[in-house]
C-alpha cells in the first residue's frame, strides 16, 4: 500500500496553482482528494456568470479554489481520480 501525503497550501494563493502542480508530478499520486466540499464546487459553478458582473474582492470568493483546478488538471491527465471532501 502507499504512503499518505499531506500538502498544506495557503487559500487564494495567486501563486500557488503552478507550485502544486509541480508537486502533484514530483510525488506522482495515486488518488487525490481536495478539502472543498461537493456542495462548495457546484455552487461556485453555477455562479460563475457572476465573476464579471461583481467587485474583484467578491469574485475570488466564486472562483473554483487553485487546490482543486491544479488536482484536476493533474488527474485529468494522468487518469487520477480526485474526490472533494
Amino acid at each position: 500500500m502507499g504512503e499518505l501525503i499531506l500538502v498544506g497550501t495557503v487559500h487564494r494563493d495567486p501563486g500557488g496553482y503552478r507550485p502544486l502542480l509541480e508537486l502533484l508530478r514530483r510525488e506522482a499520486p495515486e488518488l487525490i482528494t481536495v478539502e472543498v466540499s461537493p456542495y462548495a464546487l457546484s455552487f461556485r459553478l453555477k455562479k460563475k456568470e457572476l465573476l464579471g458582473k461583481v467587485p474583484r474582492a467578491v469574485a475570488r470568493f466564486l472562483e473554483i479554489p487553485y487546490e482543486f483546478r491544479a488536482a484536476k488538471d493533474y488527474g485529468s491527465r494522468e487518469g487520477v481520480p480526485v474526490l472533494p471532501i
